[in-house]
């Protein structure tokens, strides 16, 4: 398990190293930020090994609460973009409303996006859990031995220059010393993404790459 870990964080960084090199060619001057906060429903599945308790599967319904920074390495001009950053995400499940299970952890993301459409992965070994009789975001403990794996799928839709939302599903893998669980957790989320930092090439066009005009509630189309 040890050399199978060695070897996917070696491709994961090739991977990243590979999107760069193709993105800064293009315009090594175009790139921008952008914020994400994204909030919605999530379930967590074969959660027993992970927390220690015998946990419904799958639990209630519960939330999600994740926050994200990413960096564009490629121009709002073009429709294809390739972006890389952070993730903070806290999935929460409950057994009845009479016991409750977190997880959070703090993801390296890679992100590609065509148009309105976007696919993340990410992977990280910073995992923390918290099992409680009340909701809460303290008392975490480090998850010693976790491996967590991310993938998640969203839809845009532009509401201002510098603002889109996002319709986003989710799942996370965690393997603990070679076993699997939870498996997955299942997130159902909104997205809010707020742009910021264009580059001196995109100043002329300060907008993110799916804007492309204004739409309601803001006032009709138009170019």
């Amino acid at each position: 398990m040890v050399a199978t870990g060695r070897k996917i964080k070696r491709r994961l960084a090739l991977l990243i190293l590979a999107i760069i090199s193709i993105a800064l060619p293009w315009n090594s001057m175009a790139s921008y930020f952008f914020y994400e906060a994204i909030l919605g429903m999530s379930q967590i599945r074969s959660g027993d090994p992970f927390f220690g308790e015998n946990v419904g599967n799958p639990t209630n319904k519960g939330y999600a609460f994740h926050l994200g920074l990413f960096h564009s390495f490629t121009s709002n001009k073009m429709p294809l973009s390739f972006q890389a950053g952070l993730q903070q995400r806290l999935n929460i499940g409950s057994e009845n409303s009479n016991r409750y299970y977190s997880m959070t952890g703090i993801y390296p993301c890679i992100r590609g996006q065509f148009a309105y459409l976007f696919l993340t992965f990410g992977w990280t070994p910073f995992v923390w859990k918290r099992t409680s009789d009340a909701m809460g975001i303290s008392g975490f403990t480090r998850s010693t031995g976790s491996r967590s794996y991310l993938t998640d799928f969203g839809f845009l839709w532009p509401v201002t220059p510098e603002f889109s939302l996002g319709a986003v599903a989710s799942a996370e893998f965690v393997n603990t010393n070679g076993v699997a669980s939870p498996s997955p957790i299942i997130g159902y989320t909104v997205l809010m993404r707020f742009y910021f930092g264009f580059s001196s090439e995109d100043l002329s066009r300060k907008h993110s790459g799916e804007f492309t005009g204004w739409r309601y509630p803001l006032g009709l189309f138009k170019n």
